[in-house]
């Protein structure tokens, strides 16, 4: 067992090793994640507000995260390169509406969905489409 697992049993604290280049181990976290903050207080202006009026869902965290560090357009909106024009609306209008940065108070929910918009144009426009790889 390396020193830190061992380090980590002994002190009662869990381990999850996670990837920022592909994205392993982080659908493993993100609930843990949350239970942790659903149990905790957040202090919104000035005020101590009881973590259940401020929602986060696992896919919002995974889907933030999947649209911030995604490789391309189709990485972000979760698709193959083989998806059509309605495919990619779709799943636009899908995640749109899980990370739009008034139903999603993540760090980085504002600047994902420019991310995902300017996909989503990319992928919708006929000229820059054929230029994606």
């Amino acid at each position: 067992m390396p020193e830190v697992e061992r380090w980590a049993d002994k002190h009662g604290f869990r381990i999850c090793l996670t990837a920022a280049r592909d994205g392993r181990g982080v659908p493993e976290i993100c609930p843990f994640i949350v239970e942790i903050l659903r149990s905790s207080r957040r202090k919104k202006e000035g005020a101590i507000v009881p973590a259940d009026q401020w929602k986060v869902t696992p896919e919002q965290m995974i889907s933030v995260y999947r649209i911030i560090y995604g490789e391309n357009e189709w990485d972000r909106l979760g698709l193959t390169a083989e998806a059509n024009g309605t495919m990619v609306a779709k799943a636009y209008r899908r995640l749109a509406a899980q990370i739009h940065p008034d139903k999603c108070p993540l760090n980085g929910s504002g600047e994902a969905f420019k991310l995902l918009t300017a996909s989503k144009d990319m992928l919708l426009s006929p000229k820059d489409r054929l230029t994606i790889k």
